[in-house]
């Protein structure tokens, strides 16, 4: 695992891989440990708390959750965990790319669709619907280890659907019902994260989102690195480098690329993306990843 540096004055990232189309682990964290913020470009990752004092960001949001709170995290969103204290901190992960949902799906259900559709990332499950979790996790992991098995690759497929299906119709009520249940890190921050997603590919600065928010460009840069973890250009810099991957892998050219992400400047994206990811944008074209996790340490 290679930590590459931007610039001394940006983000580090650290880019792994996932071998499979989706993981499903359970881990017991003894120690108290903070993760960093990370993004996912290609899987959603779905957190399962079974028990532990943990509140949770994903961009501008932060909730404390429960046991039984289950978090949604889509594609390029920056999310980490807090841990607040030594006790055990138990859950279920689960990451699932985005072609596997598209290969899941069918002419009348579209899994992959129906994960975009819905706004809300926080649902909650009961201790039965855990129960049938649990079950339905451990014979997709028994199929998983012995996919020679007559019959493995369809029952397999048949618990991720009731998994994924479940947690879908969770989601659609909640949005229906009383969307987000969460805590804004900030209307400041709520603010400037939707002016950033609504001109991410324009010619914005700190400097412009601080003028449209009519605060100075010191408070909102002070502020959001506060709230957040990160600083407000390294969350721009962030959601262009994970758009110009997205425009790559849909087959836009390395040029179409950098400008149509938001990027002035080719060899400074060329740069960026080849320490970011490990690779030069022209290879990347070439290759088969399955997943890229950035961890943003600052």
């Amino acid at each position: 695992m290679e930590i590459m540096a931007i610039t001394q004055k940006t983000i580090n990232y650290e880019t792994t891989d996932f071998e499979n189309s989706f993981q499903l682990v359970h881990k017991i964290t003894t120690k108290r440990f903070q993760y960093g913020t990370h993004i996912h470009t290609r899987f959603y990752e779905i957190h399962f708390l079974i028990r532990g004092e943990v509140e949770f960001a994903i961009e501008e949001m932060r909730k404390k959750l429960e046991h039984g709170d289950v978090t949604v995290i889509a594609p390029g969103e920056i999310h980490r965990p807090y841990i607040n204290d030594n006790k055990e901190y138990e859950r279920i992960v689960f990451h699932i790319s985005d072609n596997l949902l598209t290969e899941l799906s069918t002419p009348r259900t579209n899994l992959q669709s129906m994960f975009r559709r819905v706004k809300t990332h926080f649902i909650h499950f009961t201790d039965e619907e855990l129960e049938e979790f649990f079950i339905r996790s451990k014979e997709i992991n028994k199929y998983v280890s012995n996919p020679e098995q007559p019959g493995a690759d369809i029952l397999m497929q048949s618990y991720l659907n009731i998994i994924l299906m479940q947690i879908l119709n969770k989601l659609q009520i909640s949005d229906e019902n009383t969307g987000e249940n969460y805590v804004e890190l900030s209307p400041l921050i709520g603010e400037a994260v939707e002016y950033i997603k609504g001109h991410l590919t324009e010619d914005i600065s700190v400097q412009s989102v601080a003028d449209q928010l009519n605060i100075s460009r010191s408070y909102l840069s002070r502020i959001f690195k506060e709230r957040t973890g990160y600083s407000l250009w390294n969350y721009v810099l962030s959601k262009r480098l994970i758009l110009s991957q997205k425009l790559i892998m849909e087959g836009r050219s390395v040029t179409e690329a950098c400008f149509d992400s938001g990027f002035r400047d080719y060899a400074h994206f060329i740069k960026s993306f080849s320490r970011t990811f490990g690779i030069p944008p022209k290879k990347y074209r070439e290759q088969t990843i399955n997943q890229i996790t950035i961890n943003i340490i600052v």
